[in-house]
């Protein structure tokens, strides 16, 4: 099965990355609010052994990548890794200034709602 590339497909999944980029960093990194799946094991592995999503969403994904290209086929890689691509450089750019919310880790409720908000406007991107 052939993918066919399309520019604005690929903007759009730049723009959801930095926007789930920004909120996991702003949002659920600092509010102790966690998310599931390779995102939930980023921010478990930052918290744990000091590792920026930024490194281990890459290498997570990738494992995910290989695993989904061997039983759905190569179609879809294309676009993950430019998915990939744009949360994490989003992220290491995130990290290089601080935390805009702080404060959210005394509302962990707002932060869920807050930071539903980013992961659910990437999903619509996409």
């Amino acid at each position: 099965m052939r993918t066919r590339l399309s520019g604005r497909a690929c903007l759009l999944i730049l723009a959801g990355s930095a926007i789930q980029a920004f909120g996991l960093y702003h949002v659920h990194a600092c509010s102790g609010v966690t998310e599931g799946g390779v995102l939930g094991l980023t921010l478990l592995l930052e918290r744990w052994f000091e590792i920026s999503p930024a490194l281990s969403g890459a290498i997570l994904n990738m494992i995910c990548y290989f695993v989904g290209w061997r039983v759905l086929g190569g179609g879809f890689i294309f676009y993950s890794l430019i998915s990939t691509a744009g949360f994490c450089s989003t992220y290491w750019i995130c990290e290089q200034f601080p935390q805009l919310w702080p404060e959210l880790y005394q509302m962990p409720f707002l932060a869920a709602i807050i930071g539903a908000l980013f992961i659910v406007s990437e999903l619509e991107s996409a």
